[in-house]
């Protein structure tokens, strides 16, 4: 029974995994609204920080913002809330 669900779950993981690789996949599912952007400000932060090498490396941050990336404006692009929402 555990394994059924270990196997279960992997298969799950495998799947989303593909969907985060290939992005194009879920073709327009979903719309980007104003409260979806404000919950990708942490992401960002993460992605941009990994890329600058000096707190850490988070590949797949990098990976989701270049497949879902769009433009940081104001304060989201603030020096310092990035590093705040990378810590996050």
């Amino acid at each position: 029974m555990i394994l059924a669900e270990i196997s279960s779950i992997t298969l799950i993981l495998r799947q989303c995994i593909h969907i985060i690789e290939n992005p194009s996949i879920l073709g327009y599912i979903y719309s980007m609204t104003g409260v979806n952007k404000t919950l990708f400000i942490p992401l960002y932060g993460k992605a941009k920080v990994s890329r600058q090498g000096i707190i850490f490396k988070d590949s797949m941050a990098e990976k989701i913002w270049d497949a879902e990336a769009f433009e940081v404006h104001g304060k989201s692009k603030s020096k310092w809330l990035t590093y705040n929402m990378a810590m996050r």
